[in-house]
């Protein structure tokens, strides 16, 4: 049963990513995995009731701000 949920999940990652990478562009794929950390963050802070620092906040705000520039750069050569 675990090995069927694995490669499930699995599959259809792949197949969500493979979609984004033909959709959107290999750079679109890329920024997905900076966007993950940013989330798991959030959720550790509203379930889990983590403390989000200074430095915390700086870097989501970092990484946030690249994302912008390589969505706008990528919007822009279309």
């Amino acid at each position: 049963m675990i090995a069927v949920l694995g490669v499930l999940g699995t599959g259809a990652a792949y197949v969500l990513n493979y979609r984004i990478i033909d959709d959107e562009g290999p750079t679109a794929a890329s920024v997905v995995t900076y966007l993950l950390p940013i989330v798991a963050v959030v959720l550790g802070w509203l379930f889990l009731d983590e403390a989000i620092t200074a430095a915390i906040a700086a870097g989501i705000a970092l990484v946030l701000a690249g994302v912008t520039l390589t969505r706008k750069r990528s919007a822009e050569q279309r």
